[in-house]
């Protein structure tokens, strides 16, 4: 359970999918944008409109409740997690980050290295 009002990218996410655990968190958190739905449980954060915060704790709890009473729900959920964790490992990451150094490179060596960003340099002979 994180039951965070914002967190972009909580590590403890990261890791109970690693371990292949169920995970109970808020649409405030960045697990919600890379953890598809079959591997969560989303609770209300208590700062939508309107929202009561007790009755947003009163949710996650709820949800917990459910989570820990159902061992092939918490199982499903820790699967599915794992699954999804799987594709952020760091040889896929580390590429990821050299195919992209290696596009400004190349959008810098087509512009020219004086030439204003956004603006296109003119290739003489081309």
């Amino acid at each position: 359970l994180l039951p965070t009002r914002y967190d972009p990218f909580a590590n403890v996410t990261f890791e109970a999918a690693a371990a292949g655990r169920a995970i109970v968190t808020t649409p405030t958190n960045g697990a919600s944008e890379w953890l598809p739905p079959d591997a969560r449980r989303l609770v209300a954060t208590g700062n939508e409109a309107g929202a009561e915060p007790n009755a947003a704790a009163g949710e996650a709890i709820a949800a917990v409740l459910r989570t820990l009473a159902d061992s092939a729900a918490r199982q499903r959920l820790g699967e599915a997690a794992r699954r999804a964790i799987a594709a952020h490992h760091w040889p896929g990451h580390v590429a990821a980050l050299r195919a992209e150094y290696a596009r400004l490179v190349d959008a810098r060596r087509d512009r020219g290295p004086h030439a204003k960003p956004g603006v296109r340099a003119e290739r003489v002979g081309a």
